[in-house]
């Protein structure tokens, strides 16, 4: 039986993944490889503690896998210029095994990307990464799809350690905490449903779409001060505002907005409105204060 395997399967996405896969294979057919353990497991899913440093390891793994879903990756902004090593090692050598791995055994694998729009460990390491798929589908005819996310959020997204937009105005907000924006909150980024990537992901892989890269979004860029306002409103907050500097390895002013007529023509894009998708994070957030608070 083929196996489906998605990398960091016990992070955010990769659980939202494996939740969106799960009712698609059949089971015993998913597996997650990730070197965190799972907060969340999901149902039927056989988890494999590893790291995806270890290329002996992820050959074990991954023979007889159908289709690999990179998603393991050491995540931050700012928090990378702690361990720049570190990031360059999982992010661009952890992707180059799995590289290596799809050439050998021939299954589809689906690299996960982004904007790189910033001069800090995590965006460096990601455009390498890309690169170096693209440079395997030419030279080695590897079977890759690469889908170049933008600000994906959604449920199980962590909240403290990486201190991502949505999760920490939604946590702070819920507690009517103050909300710290960093610069002058006019910043624009793309915020797209956990899910809309996902079955992005999945489609692309489905349909063979190797050896491009195609940006996902929403199409809409928001500004950071508009996602803070309208998470007040939705939750009721009594939130204050408050304005700090601007954080290493991010430019205030910056506008990131996915350039979707790519995708459209490809696989279609059928964004989940910004209010929507926030309603149904505060929901799962407000439902999970113990794991959270």
């Amino acid at each position: 039986m083929n196996k489906i395997v998605v990398t960091g399967g016990a992070g955010f996405i990769g659980t939202n993944a494996l939740l969106y896969f799960k009712n698609k294979y059949p089971a015993g057919q998913l597996v997650s490889f990730d070197i965190a353990q799972p907060i969340f497991p999901v149902k039927g899913v056989e988890y494999i503690h590893g790291d995806v440093r270890s290329f002996l390891h992820l050959k074990e793994v991954l023979m007889g896998a159908e289709k690999v879903f990179h998603l393991a990756a050491e995540l931050g902004t700012h928090e990378t210029f702690l361990n720049p090593d570190i990031t360059n090692e999982i992010n661009v050598g952890g992707t180059l095994n799995v590289l290596e791995l799809a050439k050998e055994y021939g299954f589809s694998l689906f690299v996960a990307s982004k904007p790189n729009i910033w001069l800090n460990p995590y965006s460096i390491s990601k455009e390498a990464a890309e690169k170096y798929a693209l440079m395997y589908v030419k030279e080695y005819g590897v079977k890759v799809a690469v889908l170049k996310w933008f600000s994906v959020y959604g449920p199980y997204q962590y909240v403290y350690k990486y201190q991502k937009a949505v999760p920490t105005f939604v946590n702070r907000a819920i507690k009517d905490m103050p909300i710290f924006v960093y610069g002058d909150g006019k910043q624009m980024a793309d915020f797209v449903w956990v899910e809309d990537a996902i079955r992005a992901a999945d489609e692309i892989v489905s349909k063979g779409i190797f050896g491009e890269v195609i940006e996902y979004g929403s199409g809409t860029g928001t500004r950071v001060i508009d996602l803070v306002e309208l998470i007040i409103r939705l939750t009721g907050s009594k939130s204050k505002i408050k304005y700090l500097p601007m954080r290493i390895g991010e430019d205030s002013g910056s506008k990131v907005c996915a350039n979707t007529e790519r995708a459209k023509l490809l696989i279609g894009v059928r964004p989940t409105s910004l209010e929507v998708g926030l309603k149904k994070t505060i929901a799962f957030y407000q439902g999970k204060r113990e794991f959270f608070y």
